[in-house]
């Protein structure tokens, strides 16, 4: 678990704008926080070291959303909320079968989005 009182958070978003306001957002947050690229970067962090929850974008070079979010959930019980600009049925269904725990289509409402991770991190 983090230092920081209410845990630690992973942004896996190839868009540096995307990441940049949601690490600024969490970061006031008292969360201590992650960010990754690109699935291949960040199944490396989570490997070195756990968070406790990853906001985890759909649409990325070299590994989609869909298999990092596989890939998380068969070696760990780290929930993951798949983040999309696209609110399309088949994306949920593909987000369902992935494992993720949630589905948040952008854009998002921020204390939404933060009522959805203090359920599942309740501090």
């Amino acid at each position: 678990m983090s230092h920081l009182p209410n845990g630690k958070i992973m942004i896996v978003d190839d868009d540096a704008t995307n990441r940049e306001v949601m690490e600024a957002f969490l970061t006031l947050e008292q969360f201590e926080v992650m960010v990754a690229a690109h699935g291949l970067d960040a199944l490396e962090q989570i490997k070195e070291e756990q968070p406790d929850l990853v906001l985890l974008d759909i649409r990325m070079p070299m590994m989609n959303g869909f298999d990092v979010c596989r890939a998380i959930k068969a070696q760990y019980d780290i929930p993951v909320f798949m983040l999309t600009g696209l609110d399309a049925e088949e994306q949920r269904r593909q987000a369902t079968e992935a494992g993720a725990d949630a589905f948040i289509t952008r854009p998002f409402d921020i204390v939404r989005l933060m009522a959805r991770i203090r359920q599942y991190l309740p501090h």
